[in-house]
Order: C-alpha cells, then structure tokens, then sequence
C-alpha cells in the first residue's frame, strides 16, 4: 500500500531539515511511539503501538536512513514484527522538502507499507483510516514542535468522525449502528478479542 502526504509548515526550509533528522523530536511527534533507540546515526530501533478496531500491537521496527540529499530530501527503510499477533510490516518512506518561500516548507511525504499477519487481514479502506488519523497527528505535533505555537485541529478524519456520532442519533444510525455492531461480532468470532 502507498501512501503519500503533504503538509505546509511555517518554518525555513533548513529549520525542518534539522527536525526531520533528530530522532527524539521526530519520536515524538509519531503517534503511538513508546521508545526508540538510536544504534547509530543512520540506524533506529522503534517502539510502537497500533491499534486498529479491537486488536493491538506492539511493533519493533529497526529502521535505516538509507540515502539524503540535504536538505530536501530523506530516505529511509525498515522491517518490524508484533510476536504475540503473528503480524509483520516492512516500510519505505520518502520525505521531500520544497521551500515555498523563506519562511515556509513544504513536507510531502511517500511511504509503502506491507502489513502481514492479522492486521494485515483489515481491509485496505480501514487501514488508509487509521493512516490518515496518525498523519494529521504527526502533522499537528510536528508544526507545534517546529514552531512552538499550537495548531488547530482541523482534520477531516475528526470531521468525518463527529459525523458518525451525530448520525449515531438518528434512526438511520441506530440501524447502521447494528449492522456495524453484527460485523464487529463476525469479526470478533474470527479474530477473538484483543486488549489494547
């Protein structure tokens, strides 16, 4: 699965360039990450938790930093696995920096990620969700990092969501609301239930 990105960040080109290879600010800004430990400069050893409907995860991920072109663009690549849920992921992520002007970057960014195991068996639209909800985190906290100001959340994954729980009120909800819960207990016969 691809996915690609982009944001503008009000900030010098060269300002997020030094963010972007400084792994604890980095780390910091990615939703779900509990620790990451740096073997060397080039190479990372990730922590993270991800949680898709009712099962968990806990991934390793060692990642490299295998080419950069200061100080527009970052390459970096990476396998991990969760033991306890048989379920595996390897990534590639390119990140492009373009200055719009002086004060402000572009950051776009394109990962393809293959997800195995049972994580692996959501569908692709339920992953690109979840994708979707973890950039608009990413984005928010690295702007807020960058340039010390909090930013408004204007996500349209937060939007669609308050949606759905103002649907959730009328009729029609309540009915989609049991189909949904009849799919979550097929789901849950096959996957079982899992804690976060």
């Amino acid at each position: 699965m691809e996915i690609e990105k982009k944001m503008t960040i009000a900030a010098p080109r060269e300002k997020v360039w030094a963010m972007l290879l400084d792994p604890k600010v980095m780390g910091s800004c990615v939703p779900g990450m509990e620790s990451i430990d740096v073997i060397s400069d080039t190479e990372y050893l990730v922590s993270i938790h991800v949680k898709m409907s009712f099962i968990s995860a806990r991934f390793k991920i060692r990642t490299f930093v295998t080419e950069t072109r200061e100080p527009e663009y970052l390459k970096s690549e990476g396998k991990g696995e969760d033991s306890s849920l048989t379920s595996s992921l390897k990534h590639t992520s390119e990140v492009f920096l373009t200055e719009i002007n002086p004060d402000e970057t572009e950051f776009r960014t394109v990962v393809n990620v293959e997800l195995l195991g049972r994580l692996g068996s959501f569908g692709m639209n339920m992953v690109k969700t979840k994708a979707d909800r973890m950039w608009d985190d990413f984005g928010k906290k690295l702007a807020e990092r960058i340039t010390g100001e909090s930013q408004p959340n204007t996500s349209s994954t937060e939007k669609a969501t308050d949606a759905a729980s103002d649907n959730a009120q009328t009729p029609e909800g309540q009915a989609g609301n049991t189909e949904k819960g009849s799919l979550m207990s097929r789901m849950r016969s096959v996957f079982g239930s899992s804690s976060s």
